[in-house]
């Protein structure tokens, strides 16, 4: 990848987050209805934008907005890659089992195969974390690369199984062969679009990262130099 790639990269969550996780009365009309906005007006008009520009991206999008919103994403996979953010929009570690988070992986799994005849390459976390399963399942399932760490400002990294002890110095662990492309919660353009207080504040980029990788490591397909 060269130095001046930029991989621009959505959560397209439509009304997930508002029903699937709920933490205190959010699953409300009002918030869904920002959920449609997303999936009704906001979703088109960034697709004519990057295809104004001729700029590809990709589109995290739980299996649950493909499901609702066919038409849409179906325009969405028609010039961008469409990567894995759950089924169900649940945070990992929020499962009750391996099994459950599993079957959620897998039913996103089928959502963006019946929509654009493959599997998914890459995964975002609903939550940007893992449960203490999420890298072993998205290496059984076959995924190339995830984007839901922060180790990097720019650079793709490999993922670690790493431990966490409160009376022990920290442990990186074993690195895996699962590339992170990192991203930056302070940079995403959601944050200047929903809060007033940050619009005056220029973002950097939309969940994006620039950057130099080495020949072994994939990043997002929708990358543009």
């Amino acid at each position: 990848m060269p130095a001046d790639t930029v991989c621009l990269t959505f959560d397209f969550d439509a009304v997930s987050p508002w029903i699937h996780m709920d933490d205190g009365g959010r699953n409300t009309p009002t918030n869904r209805s920002r959920g449609l906005y997303g999936a009704e007006v906001g979703v088109p008009n960034v697709l004519a934008f990057l295809a104004e520009r001729d700029l590809p991206a990709t589109w995290f999008t739980p299996g649950h907005t493909i499901d609702s919103f066919p038409e849409v994403a179906a325009r969405v996979a028609d010039a961008h890659e469409v990567a894995h953010h759950g089924w169900s929009h649940t945070p990992p570690g929020d499962y009750e089992s391996r099994a459950a988070e599993r079957a959620d992986i897998e039913r996103g799994i089928a959502s963006i195969a019946d929509l654009t005849g493959s599997p998914p390459a890459g995964y975002r976390s609903p939550s940007w974390d893992y449960s203490e399963h999420t890298v072993d399942l998205l290496l059984e399932l076959g995924f190339d690369y995830s984007s839901s760490g922060m180790a990097r400002e720019f650079e793709p990294y490999r993922v670690c199984r790493d431990e966490a002890l409160v009376d022990e110095p920290y442990d990186p662990g074993e690195t895996v062969d699962l590339v992170e492309v990192p991203v930056r919660g302070r940079a995403t353009t959601t944050r200047r679009w929903r809060s007033p207080d940050s619009a005056a504040t220029p973002a950097s980029g939309s969940s994006s990262t620039t950057g130099r990788r080495s020949s072994t490591t994939r990043p997002p397909t929708a990358c543009s130099s």
